[in-house]
């Protein structure tokens, strides 16, 4: 596999997908239960969810935007992919190392 340089608006771009879908998680976990007899979510629940799945899809359609210069460059999309997967969680692990020292 080739060693990619990836520019920082992607990298950047896909740190912020990791954290978006992250806080979709943590906010869907949050809710009730389905199943729960006429449990139900709150206008503001449901608000917050909408806004961060928004979120969430904004930097997928940056991401996979065939336009980028730098997709066209790569010789492999995949690899090239695939590099930035590994180099954005790097980055996010180094994030949160220096958060919680």
């Amino acid at each position: 596999m080739a060693d990619y340089q990836i520019p920082p608006d992607l990298l950047n771009a896909q740190v912020a997908f990791y954290m978006a879908d992250a806080e979709c998680e943590r906010l869907a976990a949050a809710l009730p239960p389905s199943t729960a007899g006429g449990a139900s979510i709150s206008d503001e629940q449901r608000d917050e969810l909408d806004k961060a799945r928004a979120r969430r899809m904004d930097l997928v359609n940056i991401l996979y935007d065939d336009t980028h210069p730098w997709w066209s460059e790569v010789d492999n999309r995949y690899f090239a992919r695939m590099a930035l997967y590994k180099a954005a969680k790097t980055k996010l692990a180094a994030k949160a190392g220096k958060a919680s020292s």
